[in-house]
């Protein structure tokens, strides 16, 4: 843990000498640019990372729901058929 504090404070000294960082101070000065940055990284790390995982699983998640929406819609039409 104590690793990983280092690395982020380390980070976000490096990042405050950054253009995004300096623009984003310029133009907005109540926000706090560097956290915003070092957030952004964080997520589009977290994002890049569990891509492997997250595209087949929605894959499989849009097959099932497709399967599940045929045999609905097969039930409701032969249901609805047999009535009338």
């Amino acid at each position: 843990y104590k690793t990983f504090y280092k690395k982020k404070i380390t980070l976000e000294k490096a990042s405050r000498n950054s253009q995004p960082v300096q623009y984003l101070e310029r133009r907005i000065p109540s926000l706090d640019a560097t956290r915003v940055c070092v957030s952004f990284a964080e997520a589009k790390f977290g994002r890049l990372f569990f891509k492997p995982i997250t595209i087949p699983a929605r894959i499989w998640i849009s097959w099932k729901g497709t399967r599940a929406w045929k045999q609905l819609k097969n039930s409701t039409s032969s249901g609805s058929s047999t009535s009338g």
